[in-house]
């Protein structure tokens, strides 16, 4: 879940879905389906020296996350960092360690200077992140 005004996500494996909710009533069968643990989640998520963002802190992710705040304050930032490892992921280039979008990618988030905290490249962006599983995790 980005915090995104008006959307519900499902974070699977790093790869998420934006899924618009088009009435309370669409939105209530999504919580239901969550609340009976139909979903994969994350339950928190952290970023570090990722555009604006020196450190997010733990953010506590829900079924629906919105984010509020003036303009430029980063709330697009986290739901562009989302996207890109989401094409991160998909991406077939597998020396790549994040994927900031091509011409035709849904997130283009420039070179690393550009997505570096204060375009400080010797700075390293790093995240943790937290989430439910459906079932338990044999390995």
């Amino acid at each position: 879940m980005w915090r995104g005004l008006g959307a519900v996500e499902r974070v699977e494996s790093l790869a998420f879905q934006v899924v618009a909710v088009k009435s309370l009533e669409e939105e209530s069968t999504l919580i239901r389906q969550y609340d009976k643990g139909r979903f994969k989640m994350f339950k928190h998520l952290r970023i570090k020296n990722f555009k604006g963002w020196k450190d997010t802190d733990s953010i506590r992710m829900a079924p629906i996350t919105l984010f509020f705040g003036a303009n430029s304050s980063g709330k697009s930032s986290i739901g562009q960092f989302l996207m890109m490892l989401k094409q991160t992921v998909e991406s077939p280039d597998r020396k790549a360690v994040f994927y900031p979008g091509g011409r035709n990618s849904a997130v283009q988030v420039g070179s690393y200077q550009e997505m570096v905290f204060r375009r400080d490249s010797k700075k390293k962006i790093s995240f943790e992140y937290q989430w439910s599983l459906q079932d338990s995790l044999t390995i």
